[in-house]
């Protein structure tokens, strides 16, 4: 009987575990990408990173958005001191 129960009791549970849909979950690099392809401001990516789901993944791509920022300051800084000396 004990031995009916657990098999039954299994099945169940090896039923219920394949009906569930797993979805993609799309990582924090992605969504920077796609709110940076929109060629908004800033500040417009930073309202766009706070209409996320989690608040881990809006303090993420918020950083990576302030991390973009700061890379194209200083590409744009490093261009004119090349042009500077050229």
């Amino acid at each position: 009987m004990k031995k009916l129960f657990l098999l039954s009791f299994l099945s169940i549970i090896l039923f219920s575990c394949s009906s569930l849909e797993l979805e993609a979950v799309s990582s924090s690099e992605e969504e920077t990408q796609k709110i940076l392809a929109l060629g908004l401001s800033h500040e417009e990516n930073l309202v766009e990173a706070s209409k996320l789901k989690s608040k881990h993944m809006i303090s993420v791509v918020t950083l990576q958005l302030n991390n973009a920022r700061d890379e194209k300051i200083q590409y744009q800084s490093d261009l004119i001191e090349s042009e500077k000396l050229a």
